[in-house]
């Protein structure tokens, strides 16, 4: 998450993990906060909050030796990634 916000530009960002303790705010300015993040953030939710990992032994048996292994995500890879979200305008309604 701090390497994407990082290479995006982004800072002042705070965020917590629910057993962190929480900067002195009352409960409702923190309710007011996610309630505006959430609804932009909701359709990402899965993907930034789990490690993902799915089989991929069909996929290898289909494509046998034209199977190749993804590339690892390193700092540069999420750099291309996210420049290319970025160029395409990705998550924008058309």
């Amino acid at each position: 998450m701090e390497q994407s916000l990082n290479l995006l530009g982004i800072s002042g960002i705070k965020y917590y993990e629910p057993n962190m303790s929480q900067p002195e705010h009352t409960e409702r300015h923190w309710q007011v906060i996610q309630k505006i993040i959430g609804k932009h953030l909701e359709m990402y939710l899965p993907d930034i909050t789990e490690e993902k990992k799915f089989c991929i032994q069909n996929t290898q048996k289909v494509l046998g030796k034209k199977y190749i292994n993804p590339p690892l995500v390193t700092k540069g890879f999420l750099s291309v990634l996210l420049n290319y979200a970025n160029k395409n305008h990705f998550g924008q309604m058309c």
